[in-house]
């Protein structure tokens, strides 16, 4: 998990700061694909509570996202959303965790 979330980090020239979340991301995806150990047929997910994982929110890690900014810190003019970086998956609700860090486009639109 460590080693996945080095990569991450290093592939999307995220901050170390984010060790924790890319860890919990990595945990994330284990959990909610099929494993070897469960005949390839469950994932640990489905065998721990009894139904089917719902993939539908998963973000990659590190993808570039907007952020709503609340209308009491919003001006007539100024932006209504800010650029942020998706960090985790909240499993209960439909919202992601997303840290405001300065990007650079290069790094998060690799050259194809």
């Amino acid at each position: 998990m460590i080693a996945d979330a080095k990569e991450t980090l290093k592939a999307k020239a995220l901050p170390l700061a984010l060790w924790s979340q890319a860890v919990q991301h990595a945990v994330w995806i284990k959990n909610h694909v099929p494993s070897q150990s469960l005949n390839q047929e469950t994932t640990p997910y489905q065998k721990y509570l009894g139904k089917i994982p719902n993939l539908a929110t998963l973000h990659l890690f590190g993808c570039k996202a907007y952020g709503h900014i609340p209308k009491v810190d919003q001006t007539k003019f100024g932006e209504c959303t800010i650029e942020c970086v998706c960090t985790s998956v909240l499993q209960r609700k439909k919202e992601h965790t997303c840290s405001i860090i300065e990007i650079s486009d290069s790094s998060l639109n690799p050259a194809m």
